[in-house]
């Protein structure tokens, strides 16, 4: 069965400190299961920015937060936004929360598992353009085929719990334009930190995306889970 997903990469509103925005995303999570809106989805995890001063690999500053959306089918990315407590109720809060309203940022998906396993509470995800000149099937295909599997080999291919990767599957806002994101999910941030250690892995996963993504404009993100919840069937 297919799983649709919305996904945002957001900003923090400016009044908010970083030690403020989980607290006040979290509200503002509840505040939409007590709407109409919580009939469209069926779970959501909300990561921030694992704010560690050195990393293995070089990840994203200028975002504060991702959410990942589970919808309950295809339809549910579309019609959310026909509801009236969306404009009513959520958007003035959004803007309480973020930088801009969700939906100039929020990127429709289908989820591909290629390592079934638990959301645990650490994961690291990537935001991709497909190179020029490479058709967005050929695009996935060839991702499918090689980084895909490379990611579950290696000494610390264990280390991931989870790993999955969600194509985009209509036009994305123009800020965001990107054809697939990623996420390797890890028990906490000291096993991501051990998998991005591995210079060979790390070496062999650079040149298949270098192969096939765009030179510029891909976002890495590392991030910890700060809020969670499924809704009722």
């Amino acid at each position: 069965m297919a799983v649709y997903k919305c996904i945002y990469l957001v900003k923090r509103c400016a009044d908010l400190t970083e030690q403020e925005f989980p607290r006040r995303w979290r509200q503002h999570a509840k505040l939409a299961a007590t709407t109409r809106l919580n009939n469209y989805f069926t779970g959501l995890v909300q990561c921030s920015r694992e704010r560690s001063e050195t990393w293995p690999i070089e990840v994203a500053q200028e975002y504060d937060g991702v959410s990942l959306l589970d919808m309950r089918d295809r339809n549910a990315t579309r019609d959310i936004w026909s509801e009236p407590e969306q404009g009513a109720i959520l958007a003035p809060d959004e803007l309480l929360t973020f930088s801009r309203l969700i939906r100039e940022c929020m990127i429709t998906t289908e989820e591909r598992v290629s390592r079934p396993g638990p959301y645990t509470k650490s994961l690291l995800l990537r935001f991709l353009r497909r190179r020029s000149g490479l058709s967005a099937d050929a695009f996935q295909t060839k991702w499918a085929e090689s980084y895909a599997r490379a990611e579950l080999e290696g000494a610390n291919n264990l280390l991931i719990r989870r790993a999955a990767r969600n194509v985009v599957i209509d036009p994305p806002p123009a800020d965001f334009p990107f054809d697939l994101i990623t996420e390797q999910w890890f028990d906490d941030a000291e096993s991501a930190r051990r998998y991005c250690s591995d210079s060979n892995q790390m070496a062999a996963l650079a040149e298949q995306q270098d192969r096939l993504c765009a030179p510029e404009g891909n976002v890495t993100f590392l991030a910890h889970v700060t809020h969670a919840y499924r809704a009722p069937i």
